[in-house]
């Protein structure tokens, strides 16, 4: 039912259902109440309905949930009188709608103010009521129609009218007052408590006046309404919202009572008349004591508002950061801030004449005479005070006794307000601005001593290119005098082949305020010269660009010298595949060539990795091989050298030289590593390649005679140190020329692998299988034991082992226009000498297993046989 126009600002009513029973509550009492006190006797009209204040305030408060609840409390009201149901219903429906078209009215009044800060918030309060309660009142007249009960109805109807309004009027302010206080709790003093409790007794004593007589008299009824009257008009005056009309409702509701009671002349004369009498008197007071006291609350909300700016006023004036004084039109002070006033109290101020400031009364003009600094003061508040100027103000030195000199800037402005004239006066201590101005002005003129005596050249130019000022440096780089520079542009100094690139930089310095670019410029004599400009927009009144010019010449030229032998460094890194690398610890800055990119596949817009990130580059070995020569190079300050094996970004790995250098600097300390890495994968491939053919047979991939001699030497050696004998084994396959003439030598080839792989799966790791040529192998057995016999039983048993795994039927694939499987049955024949140390040579132990194996051969093949015949003996299959 509330509007967001003007009822939006109070607190609504919970809607539970516990506040809807107790509104319910409230209605009813009230009602029965109301039957019971303002009854009019023969017809039984009301002089006073409070149902229909509460009935308003709570659609007010609590919106259209709450209509429910008023309709309920008058139907059961109405049922409480004796109506029929259904007449009960019809009345209670017009209740309701007397209230809600009130509140409808109220609620569309964007000037009503639901806390009656005005009188004519109460007259719209009443045009409301009059409103709802004709509304109730013609509801009422046609359900006595409808229903026959009453002869006459519009007399009653009239009544009920009159309740109605009063009710509205009495307790709707009273009820939004208290809710009002109730939602901010403010309680009274405990003199105002007294106050407003003697108020109660005196209107309780003047409302007993008709009844101190037996017989009551029409006279003292209207004394005591008289003095009624006072006292509300009194408490209107005296008392808060609340408390002022709870008086006004008490002295309401004991008026109506009296006369309830007294019946003063209604037996005499039609109820009607006398009803109207004593509602007129109600209405009196309600309407006398609510004006009233809306009239005095009106009064108290405008001294607070003026007290509140009066009072922000002087807030206001105690936050400017100036001494501020407001004269009268006769040159009086009246009122000055808290900066005024310290600076009046200083010490210093009070001790000399010109500073001295008069107290409030007192004329500033005479009292305060112009010091010998600034003589005007005087005539220019008086002249702003005669209007002949519309403001006053000036800068002025202050010279205190023992004080330094100090600043201020005087303004002098008229004001006007309510018929009255004069001036404000503020001082701002402008000492601090001053020091910076005259600061500014040295540094200004410092810096144009640095401007003037710089190496490099100056110039200020408008937001034309036109130049308004160069120095001397500038003179000397191009030729020219300053007369004929300053009548020159821009684009007149440009050389024609740098006008385009130099507008780019123009346009971008003018969208960012500043650039540093590289141009070429024209001499006097027509050279072209290179040039460093340096550029920064100052924006003031005026668009200015202040440009620093740097003669480069010599610089781009050696930066030329050095990009093309950088380039030759580049070729010759990419013919050598030789990259350079450098490393700053500090920074953990890693510098790589272009052919360090290309050796690592990598993207050189990435950049190199940190020194922490290397680990992707190199494999796992590598990466803690590097790093521990590092520390060692670190530790010992001397260069380094190592074979690494790298990880490009392709996933291909090669194997790289990398060596290094250490730089120290003045402190001993290491500043940074350099150095190259050079691709040697090739190289080792090939020198791996030729390793191979030297030391290990093509066919077999077994160690060749050369490598047997070797590893033979080694052993000689070890068992020369260790005592520990070693053998050898010398094999010859059977049946092995028979393959071969059959079959081809493809065939045999592919024997003579697989009895390779055969012989090396019997063997110990750290045994030599070579194969000497033709179908003889020879077995290196190394490290036996130091007792001639068992290390013969262990040569025996290797021996027997090979047979076996040699006695295994051959399948053989021969890969060949015309692929071909053959099934090849062979055996081997072994020969076995053992040795210690150096006491034969290699040719007699390689003699004396090859004399063993033509014995196995002699004795049947596929045997083992011993080069001494005692070992034969003992070792017999």
């Amino acid at each position: 039912m509330t509007s967001r126009s003007s009822l939006a600002g109070l607190a609504t009513l919970p809607q539970s259902l516990a506040a809807r029973l107790a509104w319910l509550a409230a209605y009813v009492l009230a009602g029965a109440f109301a039957q019971h006190a303002f009854t009019i006797p023969i017809c039984g009209g009301h002089l006073l309905w409070p149902p229909a204040g509460i009935a308003l305030v709570a659609l007010i408060l609590g919106g259209r949930g709450y209509i429910p609840v008023v309709f309920l409390g008058a139907w059961l009201l109405q049922l409480q009188q004796g109506y029929p149901w259904w007449n009960a219903a019809l009345i209670a429906m017009g209740c309701t709608a007397a209230a809600a078209l009130s509140c409808r009215v109220l609620a569309h009044d964007e000037r009503f103010d639901p806390g009656f800060g005005h009188p004519r918030d109460f007259f719209v309060l009443a045009m409301s009521a009059s409103l709802g309660a004709a509304l109730h009142a013609m509801v009422w007249f046609l359900s006595q129609q409808l229903a026959d009960i009453v002869d006459d109805p519009l007399p009653l109807a009239i009544h009920w009218w009159q309740g109605n309004v009063l009710g509205v009027l009495l307790f709707t302010p009273l009820l939004l007052a208290l809710w009002t206080w109730w939602a901010h709790r403010t309680f009274p003093s405990s003199s105002d408590i007294r106050a407003f409790l003697g108020c109660l007794v005196l209107l309780a004593t003047v409302g007993s006046l008709p009844f101190w007589n037996d017989k009551v008299e029409t006279t003292y009824g209207l004394v005591s309404y008289c003095l009624t009257l006072l006292i509300v008009l009194w408490a209107a005056i005296r008392f808060e919202r609340v408390s002022a009309l709870l008086i006004t409702t008490f002295a309401v509701i004991q008026t109506l009572m009296s006369a309830h009671l007294a019946h003063v002349a209604l037996a005499h004369s039609p109820s009607y008349h006398h009803g109207l009498f004593f509602w007129a008197l109600a209405l009196t007071l309600v309407g006398v004591g609510v004006c009233v006291l809306l009239l005095m609350s009106h009064r108290r909300s405008v001294e607070a508002a003026l007290h509140d700016s009066l009072a922000f006023q002087v807030q206001i004036l105690n936050s400017v950061a100036a001494e501020v004084a407001v004269l009268d039109a006769q040159g009086a002070l009246i009122r000055v801030n808290e900066r005024w006033r310290a600076f009046a109290d200083h010490p210093a101020h009070t001790a000399c004449r010109s500073c001295r400031i008069a107290p409030s009364g007192q004329d500033y003009r005479s009292s305060c005479p112009p010091c010998h600094d600034f003589p005007n003061l005087s005539a220019g508040i008086e002249a702003v005070l005669h209007g002949e100027s519309p403001l006053f103000q000036a800068e002025y030195p202050c010279r205190c006794p023992d004080e330094p000199v100090r600043w201020f800037h005087c303004c002098v402005l008229p004001w006007h307000m309510h018929a009255q004239t004069g001036v404000t006066i503020t001082h701002v201590d402008i000492s601090a601005l001053k020091a910076a101005q005259h600061a500014s002005q040295e540094s200004t003129a410092a810096m144009q001593t640095i401007i003037n005596t710089s190496l490099d050249g100056f110039w200020k130019t408008d937001a034309e290119g036109r130049l308004l000022d160069v120095n001397y440096a500038y003179c000397q780089m191009s030729g020219y005098s300053r007369e004929e520079l300053l009548r020159m542009r821009i684009p007149d100094l440009e050389a024609v082949e740098n006008a385009a690139s130099t507008a780019q930089h123009l346009e971008k310095l003018m969208r960012e305020g500043r650039d540093l670019f590289e141009t070429c410029h024209r001499r006097k004599d027509g050279s072209v010269w290179n040039v460093e400009i340096s550029t920064i927009v100052h924006r003031s009144d005026a668009m200015h660009l202040f440009v620093f010019l740097r003669d480069v010449t010599e610089r781009t030229q050696i930066q030329a010298r050095l990009a093309k032998h950088e380039a030759m460094l580049s070729r010759t890194e990419g013919i050598a595949h030789v990259g350079s690398w450098e490393w700053h610890i500090g920074t953990d800055t890693v510098t790589w060539s272009q052919e360090m990119f290309r050796l690592f596949q990598r993207d050189p817009a990435e950049g190199a990795p940190p020194f922490a990130e290397h680990d992707q580059c190199f494999s796992t070995t590598s990466m803690q091989r590097l790093r521990e020569v590092i520390d060692k190079a670190l530790h010992d300050k001397e260069p380094f050298e190592l074979e690494l094996e790298i990880l490009r970004a392709d996933g291909q790995t090669r194997i790289c030289l990398g060596r290094g250098y250490v730089h120290t600097g003045a402190d001993g300390n290491v500043e940074r590593l350099f150095g190259s890495m050079q691709d040697i994968h090739d190289r080792k491939e090939r020198e791996n390649q030729v390793h191979r053919m030297a030391f290990y047979d093509p066919l077999t991939q077994l160690p060749n005679r050369r490598m047997l001699g070797d590893a033979l030497a080694q052993a000689m050696t070890s068992s020369q140190r260790s005592g520990r004998h070693c053998a050898v084994l010398l094999l010859d396959l059977d049946n092995f020329k028979p393959l071969n003439d059959n079959y081809g030598h493809l065939v045999g080839d592919a024997l003579l692998i697989e009895a390779g792989r055969r012989i090396s799966a019997c063997v110990r790791a750290a045994d030599t299988v070579s194969r000497l040529g033709g179908d003889e192998f020879v077995v290196l057995l190394t490290e036996l034991d130091e007792e001639r016999a068992y290390s013969a039983s262990q040569a025996q048993h290797i021996a027997k082992k090979i047979c076996t795994a040699l006695s295994v039927p051959y399948t053989l694939t021969v890969d060949t226009p015309r692929s071909q499987t053959i099934e090849h049955l062979s055996s081997v024949s072994i020969g076995v000498t053992l040795f210690v140390g150096s006491q034969l040579r290699q040719d007699d132990i390689l003699r004396n297993a090859d004399t063993a194996m033509y014995r196995a051969k002699a004795s049947g093949r596929n045997a083992v046989q011993f080069d001494t015949p005692t070992l034969d003996t003992e070792h017999t299959a």
